[in-house]
């Protein structure tokens, strides 16, 4: 089964604290080894040992390509 569009493109809508920062898959994947899961789950555990984003933070709502990272800002700043 073919993908309707490419791999790059942008069609995962999300809600994101503003200031975070979106890691492009190519990197994500680099991280990972090769892979883009297992560098999400490495990305996923610096964004843990950050603190949490307040529940009154401004959100903004992106699309992001399958693969790519998004880091909330405490993690983006650091």
């Amino acid at each position: 089964m073919r993908a309707e569009r490419g791999g790059r493109s942008d069609t995962i809508a999300t809600s994101v604290p503003v200031g975070s920062f979106v890691v492009p898959a190519m990197d994500v994947a680099q991280i990972g080894g090769g892979d883009t899961r297992t560098g999400g789950e490495i990305l996923g555990l610096v964004g843990a040992s950050v603190p949490e984003t307040p529940s009154d933070a401004a959100f903004q709502e992106i699309r992001i390509s399958r693969g790519e990272h998004v880091l909330p800002p405490a993690a983006a700043e650091a």
